[in-house]
């Protein structure tokens, strides 16, 4: 809403209606029906049950996919760069969204490297075992589906308390090692949150594979 009201103010100000754009305030189900209905073109993004609203709306539309995405680290990557750019995305609203970076994929000959510096950058790698099973059951339910608990869009200190433990006040993230980026491989999955995971590839078909297969 703040957003679009200064948007409007622009518009105002160049002589165009202030009504090109316009943000419903009271938000409800039956509004955003009658919009959808209503409108010429629909775009749609804020989870799975709106975007299939949006497709039986009678309204062409364009819906989003799970907000998850997922970079490649490759070794002619600039180590330093991709580390910072990856801290901001992750620190920026607290990592809820959907193109925040939710999973690392890492040449091997690299991988060790980009993690110290991933680190450097305010990570909190967990290494602990314990640490990262009590961030799952925090996170997803035994058949991966994603909880609230609030634990979207939260500092790491408060995601790692959540969890049990506890982590320094100077970290900026939280740092999980991943197994295979499988159906089974939780950590894979949408986090909308300061929580990144990190895969390992040798050659680069592998690297595609395991995006492939990364919900």
């Amino acid at each position: 809403k703040k957003a679009v009201d200064i948007m409007r103010k622009a518009l105002e100000e160049e002589g165009a209606p202030a009504d090109l754009l316009q943000c419903i305030e009271n938000v409800s189900i039956p509004m955003t029906q009658k919009l959808m209905a209503e409108a010429d073109l629909v775009m749609a993004t804020g989870g799975s049950s709106l975007v299939e609203a949006a497709y039986s709306s009678g309204t062409p539309a364009y819906g989003v996919g799970t907000g998850n995405s997922t970079m490649v680290i490759d070794e002619t990557a600039d180590i330093k760069e991709a580390a910072h750019n990856t801290m901001r995305s992750k620190t920026s609203d607290f990592g809820s969204g959907c193109s925040a970076d939710g999973n690392l994929v890492i040449q091997e000959d690299i991988y060790d490297e980009m993690l110290e510096q991933l680190v450097k950058e305010g990570g909190y790698l967990v290494e602990d075992e314990e640490e990262r099973e009590a961030l799952r059951e925090i996170l997803w339910d035994d058949e991966g589906h994603r909880l609230g608990g609030g634990t979207v869009a939260v500092p790491p200190q408060t995601l790692a308390e959540k969890a049990g433990f506890s982590i320094p006040e100077d970290r900026e993230f939280i740092i999980v090692e991943g197994t295979t980026p499988e159906e089974e491989e939780y950590f894979s999955r949408e986090k909308l949150t300061t929580l990144l995971t990190t895969y390992k590839y040798g050659d680069f078909s592998e690297a595609e594979k395991m995006v492939r297969d990364i919900f």
